[in-house]
């Protein structure tokens, strides 16, 4: 299973999850932070 972070400018804040997990919590995050990214684990 691929792992995904979250990010922000670059800096990783949560991870590695799956890609289920990520779009949870960037929805919830998102609502504190602009421009959060889900990005592959590498």
């Amino acid at each position: 299973m691929e792992q995904y972070y979250i990010t922000y400018k670059g800096k990783k804040l949560l991870g590695p999850m799956s890609r289920q997990e990520a779009e949870e919590k960037q929805k919830y995050l998102s609502l504190l932070f602009i421009n959060l990214e889900i990005t592959p684990y590498r």
